[in-house]
């Protein structure tokens, strides 16, 4: 076994000791620690097959929320959140594996690089995939954000005028129609 392959599987597995042993609690708000032990067990778990290369492990799979489905509210209602991550984004998931079927199946950032060029399919539903697995992470509850750093204003200002410009043309950018993907707009700061 390849010396990196093993270094992955005793973090994995050390990570998923280290869940099994602490309060995970605060990830779901709203949850009980059983239940953000399990889910986190269920990622490492489906992590490691990855990193086994086990054969039942899909490409990708569709991982679970840091927060509790209702933790978005009142911007983001509980049934809007459970349907666009347990149908929505499933879907692209689903769909990128079905593409993928005896093909090579790259990290899913790999992917991104020529999906383009490789076709609709690997465009929307990788991309999709790629997408929604950011912006679950992006999200979060009401009360947890809070003011850019002084670098990223100082640049936004910089760019755009002014926050309330940026907004604007941020806005503008995802408005329906603007492009694919249902109004998806990233600020993207190299």
């Amino acid at each position: 076994m390849a010396p990196r392959r093993m270094r992955g599987i005793v973090a994995m597995t050390g990570l998923g000791l280290l869940a099994s042993r602490c309060d995970l609690g605060f990830l779901l708000p709203g949850g009980s620690p059983q239940q953000s032990r399990r889910d986190v067990a269920t990622g490492l778990a489906g992590a490691l097959a990855g990193i086994l290369g086990s054969e039942q492990a899909e490409a990708y799979e569709l991982p679970p929320l840091t927060y509790a489905y209702d933790a978005l509210e009142p911007s983001i209602d509980k049934a809007t959140m459970e349907f666009h991550h347990d149908k929505h984004h499933l879907t692209y998931v689903t769909n990128i594996n079905k593409a993928l079927e005896g093909k090579n199946q790259p990290p899913l950032l790999e992917l991104q690089k020529t999906a383009i060029k490789d076709g609709a399919a690997f465009r929307n539903s990788g991309g999709g995939t790629y997408n929604h697995n950011f912006f679950w992470l992006e999200m979060a509850p009401k009360g947890s954000g809070g003011a850019p750093s002084d670098k990223l204003a100082g640049a936004i200002n910089e760019a755009f005028g002014s926050m309330d410009d940026f907004k604007a043309k941020f806005e503008a950018a995802g408005a329906p129609g603007a492009r694919f993907g249902s109004g998806w707009v990233w600020l993207v700061v190299a």
